[in-house]
């Protein structure tokens, strides 16, 4: 997920069962991705 291009994207929609890593996605791009580091991220 480091290397895609979120750039261009408005709304990131994450599913699967419990414990299947969509926190731990989120948590990733809002600290880490380049493309969120600008960013204020709004958590819901």
């Amino acid at each position: 997920m480091s290397s895609q291009s979120f750039e261009q994207e408005r709304l990131l929609v994450f599913h699967g069962t419990s414990g299947s890593g969509k926190s731990a996605n989120l948590k990733f791009l809002a600290d880490q991705h380049p493309d969120f580091q600008a960013e204020f991220v709004p958590w819901i």
